[in-house]
C-alpha cells in the first residue's frame, strides 16, 4: 500500500502573495525592538520563510542571528542560530551536518534553559535519521527523549516524539504499536500546543492508514471520516483534501475504486494547484490503480505517467516502485510484456535493497506474475520464497498481544467444588435415610429396644448437625479465601480488557464491554462474600455515631433517583424528615439500603420501584417494593438464602439478600419479604438506640455552632478557612455542613448559578459541588471558576451521583481537582478535602522562599499567572511609593479590599499588607548586594519610611539585620 505518513514538522507552505506582506510586518517588528533575544526571534521566522524560497537568503539571516551574541550574552541566539542552521542543510539534504548542527543546538539549549528548544532540537535529529531510513538511531533518539519528558512535570514537545515513533513501527511494519503510539500522541496533545487540531488531524489520518494496512477498512473509514468532521469544522481546506486523498485511496484498495477516484480528483487537482509534489503524485498514483481497477487504461496510463515524472523529480525510489509496478500491470493487459517486464525489472530493482517495507511484498507479487507471463520461471521462483519471508516478517510485526483468559479455569475449580460440597450433603442425607430404616425396624421388632432407638437416632442427629456446622464453617472459610485469591486474577483481567478497550477499533468492543461489566460484577460478589466470612467469624463490629437518618437516607437514594431517570424506571421516595438525631452505624444501614434497591432494580418486571422509611419508637421502619410476576408465595421463605434459585428458572437471588438479612440480625432488628399482586416487599425494622450488643459508641462534642451562626460569620478571619458546599438537595448540604463544620466557615449555595457569584464574592478556600443543579451544572461550574482570575485557584471537588470511569474522567478533565460519587464515605470526603488544603499551603509557601514573583513557577493555570503578572505590573509602579496602601493596592487590581485579602490567601497565603512588605524586602535584599549604597538608601528605594523600621522588618523576615545579610552575600 502507498505511504501517506508525513513528517512530522510538515505544514503547507505559504501561497507566494503572502511572503512579502509577511516578511514586511517582521522587519517592521525587528527594527521596533531593541531586546537582542526578541529579535533572535523575529529573525529566524524570516529564516523559516527564506529557506522556502530563497535558501542563500536564509543563510544570511542565519549568520545574523548568530551574530546578535556580540558579548557572549546571548545563548539563546546561538542555540536558534544553530537549530536554523540544521534546518539549513537538512533542506539541502546535508544529513551529517543538519545532525551536527542540531546537536550543538539541543546542547546551548539545555544550558540556556530552553526546554522546548532542547527537545525540538533532539526531535528533529530523530527525524533526520528517520527520513534516511537509519532506523536503529531513530529509536535511540526517540527512546531516550521519552524516558526524559516522562520524568518531567513539564511535557513540552512529548506529542512530537510519539508522533515520530509511531512513524518509525510504521516504516518497520510494526502497525499494532504504531496505531499505540499514535493514540499516545492524541493522549499527550498539550493544551498550549497552537498545532493540536493539526496533530489531531494527521494522528487520524495516520491511524486510518495502518488499519488499511492490516485490512481494517471499516475502522480506516471510521477514522478519516471522523478526521474530516474536524477539519471540516476548522474549515482547514489544506486537511481536508489531505483527509480526501486517504478516503480515497482505501476506497480504492477496499473495492470501490469508482468512489475513490472521485475523491482522488479533487485532490489531484487541489495539491497540483499549490505546487505540492507529494500529495500530487500520491493522488496521481492510486488515480492510476483506481481506472486500471475500472479497465479505463488510457486514464490509468495518463496518472501514472504524471506520478513516475513527479517520483522521480522527488528522488522518492519507494513511491516510483510501486508506480512501475503499477505500469507493468497495465502494459501486461495490452499484451506489452517485453515493456511490463523492462519497467518490473525496475520496480524490483529499486526496492530489493529496502530493509523492509509493506509495498515491496506487493511489488513483488506484481513482478512474479510479469515473470510468469515471460516465461522467465527460474527467475520466479527465488522471487517467491523472497515474497514468503517478507510476508512472514509482516504477519509477525502485526499480530497483536495475546490476552489470556482465566474464566475458564476459575469455573472448572469452581465446578469441582461444588461438586464436592454436594457429594457431602448427599452422604448425609444417605446416613439419614439408613438411620430412619433402623429406627422402623426397631419399632417393628422389641419394644424394649425403642428408648435405645430413640436415643441412637438423636445422637446421630446431633452429629448430623455438627457435621452441617462444620460443613458451613468450612464452606465460609472457603469463599472467604477464595473471596481473597479472586482479587488478583479479577484485576489482572480488567487491566488488558481496559487497555484493548482504549485502542479497539470497534468490532470487539461488545465482547470487551461483557467482560469488563462481568469482572465488575465478580469484584462485588467477592465484597459480599467477604463480608458474609466477617459476619459469620464474628469479626463485624457495630459503630454507632449520633446523626439524622433521613438526611442519611437522602444520601443513599440519590444515585438510584439519577439511576432511575437515566433508565427510564418510575422511582417513588418517601422519606420520613426527622430533625431528631438517632444512633445508628452508618455503614451497615448503607450496605442494607443499596443491597435492597439494587435488587429492587435489577429483578423488576414493570411497573414502579418504590421506598419508603420511616422513625417510630426510635425504631426505624424501611419498606422496599418492586414489581415481579415471577416470584411465587412459596419462594418468599427462601429468599434470604445465599444463591437461591427457583425450580424451572435460570434466574438466581446472589448473595445480596442474605447478606442483608445477617446485617439486619446482628443489628437486632428483623426483616421479611411478603407478596400482593405480583408486587414483591421486603420490609425491614431496626432499632435506633445506643445500647446495642456489643456495639461500639462514639459520642461527638456539642461546642459546635449553629448552622445560622456559621452563616453570619464574617470571612475576614484567618484562622478559620471557608468552604462553599454547592448542591441543589438541602439534605446533601446538610450532610457535608456536619463533617466540615469543625474546621470551616460553611457557605451554602443550591445552583451553580449562585454558587459562582457567591464564590466571586467571598473567594472560599475549598469548593464542593454538585455535578447536576439547576441554571449552571457542576462541569459548567468548575470551567467558569477555573478561568475567572479570582477564583481560578481555588480547589474544587465534584460530587455526584453518576458513576463510573468516563464520568469520572470528564470530571477531572474539566479541571477539577477532586471527583467522588455518592453515596460517599465520611472519611473520604474530608480526606480529600484537607489533602487538597495541604497541597495548596506547600505551594504558598513557595512564594515565601523565592526572592522575586515567578508567576509562570508559582502559578496553578493561566488566570492565575494574568493575576500575578497584574501583581507584578502594580508592584513595579508602586513598589517605592511608601505611601502606597492595601486600599490603593485593592483599587489599582480593580477589587474590594476585602476581594484582593482572600485572593491573596488563597493563591500565595499571604495578606495583602505581607505582600506588599514581603516584595519591598525581596528588592531590598537585591540592593543590598550592591555597597554602595547605605542600609537607609536601601530602606528609602524600596519603598520603606524609616531605617529603623526597615530593619525590623528585614530581621523578622530573613533572621539577619541588613548589614549581616550584607556580609553573607
Amino acid at each position: 500500500m502507498k505511504r501517506l505518513l508525513v513528517t512530522l514538522f510538515f505544514l503547507p507552505a505559504l501561497v507566494f502573495a503572502q511572503y512579502d506582506s509577511k516578511l514586511d510586518s517582521l522587519n517592521k517588528a525587528y527594527e521596533g525592538t531593541t531586546d537582542i533575544k526578541e529579535k533572535a526571534r523575529i529573525k529566524v521566522k524570516m529564516v523559516d520563510i527564506y529557506l522556502t524560497i530563497d535558501r542563500q537568503k536564509a543563510k544570511t539571516e542565519i549568520e545574523s542571528v548568530l551574530a546578535l551574541d556580540n558579548d557572549g550574552d546571548c545563548l539563546e541566539c546561538l542555540a536558534l542560530g544553530h537549530f536554523f542552521y540544521g534546518h539549513y542543510h537538512a533542506s539541502g539534504g546535508d544529513l551529517k551536518n543538519a545532525i551536527v548542527y542540531y546537536e550543538k543546538a539541543s546542547e546551548l539549549a539545555q544550558k540556556a534553559g530552553d526546554t522546548f528548544l532542547y527537545r525540538k532540537s533532539r526531535a528533529w535529529i530523530a527525524q533526520e535519521y528517520l527520513s534516511n531510513k537509519m532506523f536503529d538511531e531513530t529509536e535511540k533518539v526517540l527512546t531516550n527523549l521519552i524516558a526524559e519528558v516522562e520524568e518531567d512535570e513539564d511535557k513540552t514537545g512529548i506529542e512530537d516524539n510519539y508522533f515520530l515513533l509511531a512513524i518509525l513501527d510504521y516504516e518497520r511494519g510494526f502497525l499494532n504499536r504504531s496505531i499505540e503510539n499514535y493514540i499516545n500522541v492524541e493522549k499527550n496533545i498539550q493544551p498550549d500546543n497552537p498545532l493540536a487540531d493539526v496533530y489531531r488531524f494527521k494522528v487520524y489520518n495516520n491511524i486510518a492508514q495502518c488499519y488499511r494496512e492490516l485490512k481494517k477498512y471499516g475502522s480506516s473509514l471510521e477514522y478519516i471520516d471522523a478526521g474530516l468532521e474536524m477539519a471540516r469544522k476548522k474549515k482547514d481546506t489544506f486537511n481536508v483534501m489531505n483527509l480526501l486523498l486517504n478516503k480515497g485511496i482505501t476506497e480504492v484498495v477496499l473495492g470501490d475504486p469508482s468512489k475513490g477516484t472521485g475523491h482522488l480528483k479533487s485532490t489531484y487537482g487541489y495539491f497540483t494547484d499549490i505546487g505540492e509534489k507529494y500529495f500530487q503524485g500520491s493522488s496521481a498514483l492510486f488515480l492510476g490503480i483506481g481506472f486500471q481497477k475500472q479497465d479505463s487504461l488510457q486514464s490509468s496510463i495518463v496518472y501514472l505517467d504524471s506520478a513516475e515524472t513527479i517520483y522521480t523529480e522527488l528522488g522518492d525510489s519507494l513511491s516510483l516502485a510501486e508506480t512501475l509496478s503499477a505500469k507493468a500491470t497495465n502494459n501486461l493487459t495490452l499484451g506489452n510484456n517485453t515493456t511490463a517486464l523492462d519497467q518490473s525489472d525496475k520496480a524490483y530493482g529499486l526496492i530489493k535493497h529496502w530493509e523492509f517495507s509493506p509495498i515491496q511484498i506487493e511489488v513483488l507479487k506484481n513482478h512474479i506474475d510479469v515473470l510468469i507471463e515471460n516465461g522467465a520461471l527460474e527467475r520466479a521462483v527465488p522471487l517467491l520464497r523472497e515474497k514468503d519471508s517478507l510476508e512472514a516478517i509482516l504477519t509477525d510485526r502485526m499480530e497483536a498481544e495475546k490476552f489470556y483468559e482465566l474464566e475458564a479455569k476459575y469455573q472448572t475449580e469452581k465446578k469441582e467444588q461444588e461438586i464436592s460440597l454436594l457429594s457431602a450433603r448427599n452422604k448425609l442425607s444417605e446416613q439419614r435415610r439408613k438411620n430412619q430404616k433402623i429406627l422402623y425396624i426397631g419399632l417393628l421388632g422389641l419394644f424394649l429396644a425403642i428408648a435405645s432407638l430413640l436415643f441412637y437416632g438423636y445422637r446421630n442427629k446431633l452429629r448430623t448437625a455438627e457435621r452441617i456446622k462444620e460443613l458451613d464453617t468450612l464452606k465460609s472459610r472457603f469463599f472467604a479465601n477464595v473471596s481473597h485469591e479472586f482479587r488478583t486474577p479479577l484485576t489482572l483481567i480488567k487491566s488488558p480488557v481496559q487497555q484493548l478497550r482504549s485502542i479497539s477499533d470497534g468490532t470487539n468492543q461488545k465482547q470487551l464491554d461483557l467482560i469488563d461489566n462481568n469482572a465488575d460484577r465478580m469484584l462485588e460478589l467477592v465484597n459480599q462474600l467477604l463480608e458474609l466470612s466477617k459476619i459469620e467469624g464474628g469479626q463485624l463490629k457495630i459503630i454507632l455515631k449520633k446523626g439524622n437518618v433521613s438526611s442519611f437516607l437522602n444520601t443513599l437514594l440519590e444515585p438510584f433517583q439519577f439511576r432511575a431517570k437515566e433508565e427510564g424506571v418510575p422511582f417513588e421516595v418517601n422519606v420520613q424528615i426527622s430533625e431528631e438525631p438517632h444512633y445508628f452505624d452508618r455503614d451497615i444501614l448503607a450496605k442494607i439500603v443499596v443491597n435492597l434497591l439494587s435488587n429492587a432494580f435489577k429483578y423488576r418486571e414493570g411497573g414502579p420501584v418504590s421506598f419508603v422509611s420511616r422513625i417510630h419508637n426510635e425504631r426505624l421502619e424501611l419498606e422496599i417494593e418492586n414489581h415481579n410476576g415471577q416470584v411465587k408465595e412459596k419462594d418468599l421463605p427462601k429468599f434470604f438464602e445465599r444463591f437461591y434459585q427457583k425450580d424451572g428458572t435460570a434466574v438466581g437471588f446472589g448473595i445480596g439478600l442474605a447478606l442483608v438479612k445477617n446485617l439486619v440480625t446482628i443489628c437486632e432488628g428483623s426483616i421479611h419479604a411478603s407478596l400482593d399482586k405480583r408486587k414483591v416487599m421486603i420490609s425491614v425494622e431496626m432499632p435506633l438506640k445506643k445500647d446495642l450488643k456489643d456495639a461500639i459508641l462514639i459520642e461527638e462534642n456539642n461546642n459546635s455552632h449553629s448552622d445560622q451562626q456559621e452563616q453570619v460569620i464574617k470571612i475576614e478571619s484567618d484562622e478559620v478557612p471557608v468552604l462553599l458546599i454547592a448542591d441543589d438537595h438541602p439534605d446533601i448540604r446538610t450532610v457535608l455542613k456536619d463533617i466540615f463544620k469543625e474546621d470551616f466557615t460553611i457557605l451554602e449555595a443550591s445552583n451553580g448559578e449562585e454558587a459562582f457569584g457567591l464564590a466571586q464574592k467571598e473567594i472560599p478556600d475549598m469548593i464542593i459541588s454538585d455535578i447536576m443543579m439547576p441554571k449552571k451544572d457542576g462541569y459548567a461550574l468548575v470551567k467558569e471558576l477555573k478561568e475567572n482570575e479570582l477564583t481560578s485557584s481555588v480547589p474544587i471537588v465534584l460530587l455526584t451521583a453518576k458513576a463510573g470511569d468516563e464520568a469520572r474522567l470528564k470530571g477531572l478533565l474539566t479541571q477539577a481537582d477532586g471527583y467522588l460519587t455518592k453515596p460517599f464515605n465520611h472519611k473520604i470526603v474530608k480526606a480529600t478535602v484537607h489533602q487538597l488544603l495541604h497541597e495548596r499551603k506547600k505551594l504558598q509557601e513557595r512564594y515565601s522562599r523565592e526572592l522575586i514573583l515567578r508567576p509562570v513557577d508559582i502559578a496553578i493555570n493561566t488566570a492565575d499567572e494574568r493575576f500575578i503578572q497584574r501583581l507584578e505590573t502594580v508592584m513595579d509602579a508602586e513598589l517605592t511609593n511608601p505611601d502606597f496602601t492595601t486600599d490603593d493596592f485593592a483599587s489599582r487590581m480593580n477589587l474590594s479590599r476585602m476581594q484582593l485579602h482572600r485572593k491573596l490567601k488563597s493563591l500565595l497565603g499571604v495578606s495583602a499588607t505581607e505582600f506588599v512588605r514581603n516584595e519591598r524586602l525581596k528588592a531590598a535584599a537585591e540592593l543590598l548586594k550592591n555597597p554602595k549604597l547605605s542600609i537607609a538608601e536601601v530602606a528609602y528605594s524600596s519603598g520603606f519610611n524609616e531605617a529603623t523600621y526597615f530593619s525590623k522588618c528585614f530581621k523578622d523576615v530573613y533572621g539577619l539585620s541588613p548589614s549581616d545579610f550584607r556580609k553573607t552575600t
